[in-house]
C-alpha cells in the first residue's frame, strides 16, 4: 500500500494527493516534525527517488566543528 502525505488544517487531516485505498482502511497519523530519521518505507527504491535523496543530502550544511 502506498504512503500518502497530508496537512492538518482546521482540525482535519487533508491528503496532498488522491489515494486508491479501500474504504475503511485504517491509517496512522504522525506529525513529521516529531519523527527523527527515516523508516524503511521512506527509503527510495527507484533511480529517480535515489537521485532526489542524494540531491537533498548534498544541500545539507556541513556541521563539522
Amino acid at each position: 500500500m502506498r504512503k500518502a502525505l497530508a496537512t492538518f488544517r482546521k482540525g482535519r487531516v487533508e491528503l496532498t494527493s488522491p489515494v486508491d485505498w479501500p474504504e475503511g482502511t485504517a491509517v496512522e497519523v504522525i506529525p513529521l516534525q516529531q519523527r527523527i530519521g527515516m523508516t524503511e518505507d521512506d527509503w527510495p527504491t527507484t533511480a529517480d527517488g535515489i537521485q532526489s535523496l542524494l540531491n537533498r543530502m548534498a544541500q545539507v550544511e556541513d556541521l563539522t566543528i
